[in-house]
């Protein structure tokens, strides 16, 4: 099933009905189509999401399926989380359980901070001599935020492709990589970046210096890698955050 055929069951389903709650059923089935749509157009996901809440009458009833809602978008996904702030902005809120509402409002303060559309804040980190660099230095038209860990596999995996294709397109696609190691291991970011000849762009550690933010709360980095793709054009803005690398290349080489 796709979201726009879910859309479509929504008007033959009555949830305005307190006995769904006991068996919740035609949510249950429009949620899992949610999973099964090729789609990552948040325009849609939200249409979705108050199509469903729309005929909801019953705030009873709303309110299990805006909790519902939340838990389904709630995945991490960056595609999902401008979803989150919707629903948290545009519904009442007497559907947060008791003694979550602050640990929702902080989640959903730090997503602002990082969806597309959002400015970042300066970020200086430092190299292998311990000097300075700055984001809003950069001249390029994209910073390629880069976020790793040289004892990550996949950091390990991943790290060496982004270099190559730094190496071959960043004049041409006007691009800077700004990598910043997040564990504070200097023997193994220098090993790693001397064994894959990492210094052509801006190389940094946190062990060489303490940044002038915490970066980790600021941009929620749970794992490594992590990525963000800033438009410098646009005062620093958020264009994409957590791409592929195959869609990174698209964004940059004019294909998106």
């Amino acid at each position: 099933m796709t979201c726009q055929t879910a859309l479509q069951i929504l008007p033959y389903t009555d949830l305005a009905e307190p006995r769904l709650l006991f068996s919740p059923i035609p949510l249950n089935v429009c949620l899992q189509s949610i999973h099964n749509c090729d789609i990552h157009s948040t325009d849609s996901l939200i249409q979705f999401a108050d199509s469903l809440l729309n005929r909801c009458s019953n705030p009873i009833v709303k309110n299990f399926y805006l909790n519902e809602l939340f838990k389904l978008f709630d995945n991490h996904d960056p595609d999902q989380d401008p979803v989150l702030i919707h629903l948290y902005d545009k519904y009442d809120r007497s559907w947060i359980e008791e003694g979550s509402e602050r640990r929702i409002e902080r989640k959903i303060e730090n997503l602002r901070k990082i969806v597309p559309g959002a400015e970042i804040p300066e970020l200086i980190s430092h190299n292998i001599d311990g000097i300075a660099h700055s984001t809003n230095d950069i001249q390029r038209k994209y910073t390629v935020l880069w976020f790793w860990d040289p004892d990550c596999d996949h950091c390990q995996e991943m790290t060496p492709i982004l270099h190559q294709m730094y190496q071959e397109h960043s004049e041409e696609w006007d691009f800077e990589v700004f990598a910043v190691e997040v564990n504070d291991d200097y023997e193994r970011w220098k090993a790693f970046s001397d064994t894959h000849e990492l210094w052509d762009w801006i190389n940094l550690s946190t062990s060489r210096g303490e940044a002038n933010i915490d970066f980790i709360e600021y941009f929620d980095i749970v794992t490594t890698p992590v990525m963000f793709l800033i438009d410098n054009s646009q005062n620093h803005t958020i264009k994409a955050r957590q791409l592929t690398l195959d869609e990174l290349r698209d964004k940059l080489g004019g294909n998106d």
